[in-house]
């Protein structure tokens, strides 16, 4: 178990307690009972010495006392945590949590299976719904969701909201789309009364008409979902929606109207300082600007944005956009690059254990045929399995041999969307 020898002192008698921990501490690394990372300063339980410590400190009483301290730590980090993931701070949250995950799936099980801290497992699933779309986590989010149901003590609208959210948002990226899921989080997030429920149900049965063609479906909930996010002023979420309305515009053809989307998203990511976001919609407009004829742009806007995803390490966002690269390799006749792109791509998504949503889809679908076109069955093959056993490594030094090309964050020279939303 990883402990952090001085967590939040405020006190005194904190003070001194916490000096009598870091003291036990150096002991117990003197006796090779516990290791210390000298990079992060932190210290680590061996595994062996963490089973015996709980099998028998359970009699003292003492294993309850540090399990409540423990779970109330790292409680308190994903309340501070939650929104983070989405802003100027991403970066370090997203380190944070990779550090800490661990101690966090710990705590969660602790108040599964403590009387009366369910609602607590309930609030770490919540606040790291982010980390696990953004980590692409989709089946160890499926896990959590499926225990926290087993185990589920509260039955308020609110709660059902929420379960059904968490549960229809890992299921989209999967494509394990349930409508009626998705139908039962909205009715529930209206009974409910509360906006970031109502925003949210709105938004997630968004996603999922828009994935399975029902755009004129997807319209008016899309709408409403924006008058409910700029009543509570999460430009975020409202990003969120017009990505997905501009993806469905975008396959479908209606260019004009998949830009005005992309470009409100991209001010509302920017606005935000959100890396991860920015990427999407630079992603976005890069699709548009290819089918618009304006190649130069679509190369630009295609770097920066999977520049954005791999300084994020999200495989999602990076296997849906490196296809795009195809675009730049193919002019430059790097035709056996262009499918090892591609068989990376595949590659990535399969170890995600998920699926490409619309927009991304149909561009992988276009570059695969004519690539393939160009090479022939067997050399496109053989560059396509040589592209599978690629790492990210190897393919950002093919793509970018003098470094990633980020977007800026500052404000685009745009009427900000947000008074609109307002």
């Amino acid at each position: 178990m990883a402990v952090d020898p001085l967590p939040h002192v405020q006190s005194a008698s904190q003070v001194i307690e916490a000096f009598e921990t870091l003291d036990t501490l150096t002991r117990l690394v003197d006796r090779s009972l516990v290791s210390l990372d000298e990079a992060s300063g932190r210290y680590h339980l061996l595994e062996t010495v963490r089973q015996y410590s709980a099998e028998h400190t359970v009699n003292a009483g003492e294993f309850e006392k540090l399990r409540e301290k423990h779970l109330d730590h790292f409680l308190d980090l994903m309340r501070r945590s939650h929104g983070n993931l989405r802003g100027p701070d991403q970066l370090e949250w997203l380190a944070r949590l990779d550090a800490e995950y661990d101690n966090i799936r710990l705590a969660m099980e602790w108040a599964l299976a403590t009387s009366g801290r369910w609602s607590d497992a309930l609030l770490i699933a919540v606040c790291l719904n982010d980390y696990w779309v953004l980590r692409t986590m989709y089946v160890e989010s499926d896990r959590w969701i499926d225990q926290l149901v087993e185990t589920r003590t509260d039955w308020s609208a609110a709660t059902s909201a929420r379960l059904a959210l968490l549960a229809s948002l890992s299921r989209f990226f999967t494509g394990k789309i349930d409508l009626a899921k998705s139908e039962e989080a909205l009715r529930f997030a209206r009974e409910s009364g509360e906006d970031v429920l109502l925003g949210n149900a709105l938004r997630n049965l968004t996603l999922e008409l828009v994935t399975v063609n029902r755009d004129d479906d997807a319209r008016p909930l899309a709408e409403e979902a924006l008058l409910v996010y700029g009543r509570i002023k999460d430009w975020t979420n409202a990003a969120f929606i017009h990505i997905h309305m501009g993806n469905g515009d975008f396959v479908h053809g209606r260019l004009e109207e998949a830009e005005k989307h992309f470009r409100e998203c991209l001010t509302l990511r920017t606005k935000g300082r959100d890396l991860r976001g920015v990427g999407a919609a630079l992603i976005g407009l890069g699709y548009v600007a290819e089918k618009q004829g304006d190649l130069e742009s679509a190369v630009v806007l295609t770097r920066q944005s999977i520049s954005a995803f791999a300084k994020v390490a999200n495989n999602w966002d990076l296997a849906g956009a490196i296809p795009s690269c195809c675009l730049e390799l193919t002019a430059a006749n790097r035709n056996v690059e262009a499918a090892m792109v591609l068989g990376f791509a595949d590659a990535l998504l399969q170890k995600a254990k998920a699926v490409r949503d619309v927009a991304d889809r149909e561009v992988y679908g276009r570059w695969s045929k004519r690539v393939k076109d160009i090479l022939g069955d067997e050399n496109y093959n053989d560059g396509y399995q040589n592209g599978a056993q690629m790492n990210l490594s190897q393919v950002l030094e093919m793509l970018f041999p003098d470094g990633l090309e980020l977007p800026s964050l500052e404000n685009p020279n745009s009427d900000p969307t947000v008074d609109k939303l307002a």
